[in-house]
């Protein structure tokens, strides 16, 4: 997020990207997760 220029990225939220799907990805054996960001990118 840096490297794009945006300051003060925080998690806000983190989340089981594979929670009611009918066929999970091996991803979920990695312990993959989502996650929601908030972020601010200068003028």
């Amino acid at each position: 997020m840096t490297t794009a220029g945006f300051e003060g990225a925080t998690i806000i939220r983190k989340h089981n990207i594979f929670e009611d799907v009918a066929d999970p990805s091996s991803a979920l054996k990695f312990g993959t997760i989502g996650i929601s960001v908030k972020a601010t990118k200068p003028a």
